[in-house]
């Protein structure tokens, strides 16, 4: 759980960061379509699962049997921007003001048990 420090720090940068949101998700929006922001169940610190938020970056074309595409055909340039620069993961500021996860939680390996922290 992060201190009552973090999430203040949290709160500042996203509310300072929030014309950068907003000029993200337009562009997100105007190029990739909706959702804008991509949600996913993650296995957090001690296997605590918590609900990832990050700008969407890839399309959801399929292929004439109706399944996806592989990643690398669905990744476009605007995505490809987005991840190289992190300004995807800027929501997740979201989580760490609403104490879902601290930003030291090993986000990346996916779980699909248990509820995440709150409802995004």
């Amino acid at each position: 759980m992060p201190t009552l420090a973090a999430r203040m720090i949290a709160l500042l940068l996203l509310v300072l960061s929030a014309p950068l949101l907003l000029l993200i998700a337009l562009v997100v929006w105007f190029g990739l379509g909706r959702p804008i922001l991509f949600r996913q169940r993650r296995s957090g610190l001690h296997g605590i699962p918590f609900a990832m938020i990050k700008f969407r970056t890839m399309t959801s074309e399929r292929d004439s049997a109706g399944q996806l595409l592989p990643d690398e055909q669905r990744l476009p340039a605007l995505g490809r921007l987005l991840r190289r620069l992190r300004f995807d993961e800027l929501p997740e500021l979201l989580n760490l003001v609403r104490s879902c996860r601290k930003r030291s939680a090993p986000w990346r390996r996916r779980g699909s048990a248990g509820a995440p922290c709150g409802q995004v």
